[in-house]
């Protein structure tokens, strides 16, 4: 459903329009503007280029001069007029804004990818290194009953004896005397 150019003034305006109403006369010559194939009105050409061509869009901006006849220009007129204009360097202006925009998101992502992989990597690094200080324990196993209370009393006992030869640190903090440095963790490595 179209709304004619009254309805609009009284829509905006709130009143009926007067004669002499510039806005209304406005809106009613834009109200005649019609995009063509092919120009219907004598003279039956593009004003500026004279092209009377099919295959153009031809836009008739319902101004009728005398001993002329109906203005129409050619899409390729109006595109060339717009951009000496310059109603498309706003939208050239933004184009350029998101392409770059664009660009940064990609080298972002690309980063992030790069990131990944390195945290990723030396999670699996940190992994091998935790194996190789604490090797993996040999845990009894479920079915064999008997044998699980003989494990862990033996595995019990070696951990108390690994313990007792490593190094203390006291804390003063915690009064605590159970304490590993770091340096004799590491020097236990070797």
């Amino acid at each position: 459903m179209t709304i004619s150019p009254l309805e609009k003034f009284i829509k905006l305006y709130g009143r009926l329009p007067t004669e002499f109403d510039p806005d209304y006369l406005e809106m009613l010559r834009m109200g005649l503007v019609r995009v063509l194939p092919v120009p219907d009105a004598s003279p039956g050409k593009c004003s500026n280029c004279g092209a009377s061509r099919p295959g153009r869009l031809y836009v008739d901006i319902g101004l009728h001069i005398e001993w002329y006849g109906a203005v129409f220009f050619c899409k390729l007129c109006l595109t060339e007029i717009a951009v000496k204009v310059g109603l498309f360097t706003q939208f050239n202006d933004t184009i350029a804004r998101l392409n770059e925009r664009i660009a940064e998101l990609e080298s972002t992502k690309d980063h992030a990818s790069k990131l990944n992989e390195t945290v990723t990597r030396t999670a699996e690094e940190l992994k091998e290194f935790y194996v190789s200080i604490y090797p993996p324990r040999n845990e009894p196993s479920v079915d064999s009953t008997p044998s699980v209370e003989s494990n862990s009393t033996e595995s019990d006992s070696e951990r108390a004896a690994a313990t007792a030869k490593q190094p203390i640190k006291s804390n003063p903090s915690t009064k605590s005397s159970n304490v590993q440095s770091l340096a004799d963790l590491l020097g236990n490595v070797d």
